[in-house]
């Protein structure tokens, strides 16, 4: 079922920072795989697809509190940081 026709209380459920999907991963744990993908990139402009989960995952670290929704484009310029 796609999550656009799930009804709220089971949307809520699944935008729970602590769901987990059957014999899968948590949000949190989601979201440090796909970091550590990027934090291997080199330098330059990459184009990257995913699902609206994961995309919501990663922006609400960024301070994102809402829902991305399906079928975004998200432009995020990544930097290294300063020692």
């Amino acid at each position: 079922m796609h999550f656009d026709s799930l009804p709220a209380q089971e949307k809520a459920v699944v935008n729970s920072l602590n769901y987990q999907a059957p014999n899968g991963e948590n949000w949190k744990e989601a979201r440090l795989r796909a970091t550590e993908y990027l934090k291997e990139l080199k330098e330059g402009h990459h184009l990257i697809a995913t699902h609206g989960g994961l995309m919501c995952a990663l922006t609400y670290a960024l301070g994102v509190k809402h829902v991305v929704p399906n079928c975004s484009l998200i432009s995020v310029e990544m930097c290294s940081k300063s020692k």
